[in-house]
């Protein structure tokens, strides 16, 4: 098996319902890639066909059957070159008459498999089905390789069931449009997977839709290895499937062994099919707060170790700071009145300095005088164990606590892992769910919340990785309106694609310290346009406006709550995510 190996990246703007000649151009840029030494060559969605088409009636003279034609045009070069190829193309089922949008992988000896796209764009469901063949993982002589298809790749759960099977290469075929690229959904599918994501995009107008450019392959640690801004051409990169075997990030995580399937169930559920406001007052049980428009805010600052009564001084100008800047919840750092924590004796020594009950009272204290619901993170002993807990904890005394499900290399020695699942609370302002920094190194944590109804995740964090990326402005044809298109410090940020993806706010509190990282923030639910507030490494408060009601109170009219997003999730296809593995 070939290990180590060039893959090729082709970017390609095809002309609408000009098959033969974009299939000769392709053809071209293919053989090229060959004789460079490609192993890989990927080519775009749909890329023979051009993307936009009205119906089915239009399309139909350009669907083909696999193997067909276009397989075998390109079948010639990885037989003469012993190399692969993915190719997109709009695909017809001969018993069904079905239409899909599909990508098919050609190697030396032909056809090895195909993919039919499973979350379909607006564009596709004017004419293609949803994909049937669940997501395979293709393996060959350079590795296990799977694909996906533009907005497949706008979610977490293909990506990880293809990590899930040991795949190593996913080849992300797109039409990527609205956003500048690389894609932040394509940094966080090959950084939570740690695997190769090598994505291909066309950058041109195609009846009004500005497509973003952005192809190139991106690495397990999520940087960009190699990348195309708005030209057509080829992005080569060097690839090491070896790295992709250790899946243990710098935190100590090992996200395939750390995963809980047991507290991941929901997945499997489709709620937003439905009004979510009917589902969430069935039987007049659950229902869903009222909502308003109010203000949150986060806390950034460095927590001393053992500086208790220090740290509950800078928690209390802060909450002032709170009152004045007229927020209703402000949430705080992981271990923020404690500091970090690092080995059993810490962690009780903490836990008998301020008992949770202490905890809650003071808390509470600066709650009441100052009006705001305040979360933080804190050590909390129960029952002779040690659990690294996140409160929401009200003027009144109140309290509501989720014990960390996924714990770091450090929680480890001193921490028990919760088993109570993910909690969430209703205030006036709306659904508030609970987590704590490297609970959202798992996207299952955020969308478990997201599927319960939650508004606003709050997540008191010490997180030293991933760190935002930067990216160079870019040439793409992008509204400036929509689009962030200049150059971008915080081009990818972690927990902004967990909030878009669940179209929840997450109100990110991480600490800064000599080792890092800061960039605390608030993110919003969509990205088009972006609606965030981030800091950097500074001590100090950012707040952001979240609205979660609705003008008639029948059917939601704000993204936190109709969860677009979320509704779009097709869920018959997630039974891998919810087994437990047998250890």
């Amino acid at each position: 098996m070939l290990r180590q190996y060039t893959v090729a990246a082709v970017q390609f703007s095809p002309k609408l319902k000009e098959k033969a000649n974009n299939i000769k151009k392709l053809y071209q840029m293919a053989r090229n890639a060959a004789e460079q030494g490609a192993k890989l060559i990927v080519l775009p969605e749909m890329a023979t066909t051009g993307y936009c088409f009205l119906d089915r009636q239009e399309i139909q003279e350009y669907v083909e059957q696999v193997p067909g034609r276009t397989t075998d045009v390109f079948g010639e070069i990885a037989r003469e070159y012993g190399c692969y190829l993915v190719v997109g193309i709009a695909e017809v089922d001969p018993v069904t008459d079905n239409y899909y949008n599909t990508a098919v992988l050609i190697g030396p000896c032909g056809p090895i498999g195909k993919y039919r796209k499973t979350h379909l764009y607006v564009s596709d469901t004017v004419w293609a089905k949803e994909g049937d063949l669940g997501y395979p993982v293709f393996d060959t002589e350079i590795g296990k390789i799977g694909c996906l298809i533009c907005m497949d790749c706008y979610y977490f759960e293909p990506a990880r069931m293809l990590a899930l099977q040991g795949v190593e290469i996913i080849c992300n075929l797109t039409n990527w449009n609205g956003e500048k690229c690389p894609a932040p959904s394509w940094h966080t599918r090959a950084w939570e997977n740690v695997v190769y994501v090598v994505s291909t995009n066309r950058c041109d107008c195609e009846r009004g839709v500005l497509f973003s450019g952005g192809s190139g392959v991106i690495a397990p640690d999520g940087s960009n290895i190699s990348y195309l801004d708005s030209v057509d051409g080829i992005a080569y990169a060097q690839v090491d499937l070896d790295l992709t075997k250790p899946k243990k990030l710098v935190s100590g995580i090992d996200w395939m062994q750390e995963r809980r399937p047991c507290l991941y169930k929901n997945l499997n559920l489709n709620i937003y099919l439905n009004n979510p406001f009917s589902v969430h007052r069935l039987y007049n049980m659950k229902s869903l707060p009222e909502g308003k428009a109010s203000q949150i805010g986060v806390f950034q600052f460095y927590p001393e170790p053992f500086a208790i009564e220090k740290n509950l001084v800078e928690i209390e100008s802060a909450a002032k700071m709170a009152q004045q800047n007229d927020l209703d919840l402000l949430v705080l750092p992981e271990f923020a009145v404690s500091g970090r924590v690092s080995s059993p004796d810490e962690a009780k020594w903490t836990a008998d300095l301020i008992p949770s009950e202490v905890l809650i009272d003071k808390i509470a204290n600066l709650a009441e005088k100052y009006g705001v619901y305040l979360v933080l993170g804190a050590v909390e002993e129960d029952d002779d164990k040690l659990y690294n807990a996140v409160f929401l904890i009200n003027g009144d005394g109140s309290a509501v606590r989720y014990r960390k499900a996924h714990l770091n290399g450090v929680d480890k020695l001193w921490a028990t892992p919760g088993d109570q699942g993910f909690q969430w609370v209703d205030l006036p302002l709306g659904r508030i769910g609970l987590l704590s920094g490297d609970d959202c190194v798992f996207p299952e944590s955020t969308m478990c919340l997201a599927v319960c109804g939650v508004d606003i995740i709050a997540v008191p964090a010490a997180m030293h990785e991933p760190k935002p990326t930067a990216l160079k402005s870019t040439g793409a044809p992008l509204s400036s309106a929509v689009t962030f298109v200049d150059d971008d410090s915080v081009h990818w940020h972690l927990w902004r694609t967990r909030a878009v993806e669940t179209n929840t706010v997450i109100a990110f509190a991480n600490q800064i310290d000599s080792g890092g990282m800061g960039w605390s923030g608030i993110f919003g639910p969509t990205d088009w346009p972006r609606q965030e507030k981030v800091m950097n490494c500074e001590e100090g408060i950012i707040s952001y406006p979240v609205d979660t009601s609705s003008k008639n109170g029948i059917y939601p009219d704000k993204p936190v709550r109709v969860k677009e997003n979320v509704r779009m999730r097709v869920p018959s296809h997630y039974d891998s995510l919810v087994v437990q593995k047998k250890r």
